[in-house]
């Protein structure tokens, strides 16, 4: 279980969110961190729901779209899904909020999938990996 520790708004996480997510590692990180009073947002690609790999519907807190005037968060997460990495790592509203979020001193999260697919399309960055294991993840992510 991830510990719970005091935290301001500027240390945000937002989950960014496109069709093919995968929903066991959104959910899971979502419930786990918002238990532990953190600030996350779901952000999604685009307005409307969004389905996950398994038909899954989630509604996100907000769009890329409407987060541009917003000031970076601490960590941008990107779950596992390769449609769903793929379709954000061809956003460029994408890049600057990985770019955005790195010059504020933040950190991008990706679970193994889209950590490897950051690797090969953007080159190197201050990530966060997931090994596998979520709680120790969700844990890293609070830290």
């Amino acid at each position: 279980m991830v510990m719970k520790h005091p935290h301001t708004n500027d240390e945000a996480i937002f989950i960014l969110l496109a069709a093919g997510f995968d929903e066991e590692a959104v959910v899971s990180c979502l419930v786990q961190l918002r238990s532990a009073g953190v600030s996350v947002s779901l952000i999604g690609s685009s307005a409307g729901l969004v389905s996950g790999m398994h038909g899954v519907t989630i509604k996100p807190d907000s769009t890329l779209g409407k987060i541009t005037a917003v000031s970076p968060p601490k960590i941008v997460f990107i779950p596992d899904g390769k449609q769903a990495v793929t379709t954000l790592l061809s956003d460029p509203r994408v890049h600057r909020l990985f770019s955005a979020t790195i010059k504020n001193n933040g950190r991008i999260a990706a679970m193994p999938t889209a950590a490897s697919m950051l690797d090969k399309s953007v080159g190197p960055l201050p990530l966060i990996r997931s090994n596998g294991n979520l709680n120790k993840f969700f844990a890293q992510l609070i830290d």
